[in-house]
């Protein structure tokens, strides 16, 4: 029998229309912000080098997060038949054994979904800062300590879930 992996990566189908809105956007304010410091409005300076700035802002976002998603081709979720590997949650590959519940939370309006991984000791894994920080919370709440959002990546919920029941058929799957 062959064994199954799937992986996910970074998604680069948003990121072209996100660079193109940084830069139209950014454009626009640095334009106006310009058009406020160089004496069209009244006592405009401090507006016109907030506004200037906000669209140097807007613009370098775009950039970044574009060169980002096309250029890292890491793999950022690894569903195996040792376990779930996800660097953007935890530097250690999580082993089935160690899984309690692997929550899966759809997305909704102004709220990307995630996939959450209730495990026994997510110390163990080494978390990241930013998963370490919500997972108190969302533990409180009945989820998970290690996140991963599957709107950043190039597989949606469905092929995700596909994937773990495909490599674990009695995986402990919880949709919220």
């Amino acid at each position: 029998m062959a064994e199954i992996k799937t992986e996910f990566r970074y998604a680069t189908a948003g990121s072209t229309l996100l660079l193109w809105m940084g830069r139209i956007m950014g454009s626009g304010l640095v334009i106006l912000g310009l058009w406020f410091i160089f004496g069209h409005v009244e006592n405009g300076l401090y507006a016109g080098i907030m506004m200037a700035g906000l669209g140097a802002g807007f613009a370098w976002y775009g950039h970044w997060y574009h060169k980002r998603v096309t250029t890292d081709r890491e793999v950022k979720l690894a569903i195996t038949p040792e376990g779930i590997r996800a660097p953007v949650a935890a530097a250690k590959t999580v082993p089935w054994a160690d899984i309690e519940k692997v929550i899966l939370v759809s997305s909704r309006p102004k709220k990307p979904g995630y996939l959450a991984l209730g495990v026994k000791d997510p110390m163990k894994y080494e978390p990241t800062k930013g998963t370490m920080a919500m997972a108190k919370l969302n533990r409180t709440f009945g989820g998970g300590e290690l996140i991963v959002r599957h709107g950043e990546l190039d597989g949606s919920l469905e092929e995700i879930r596909a994937a773990i029941l495909a490599t674990r058929p009695d995986a402990p799957l919880v949709d919220k």
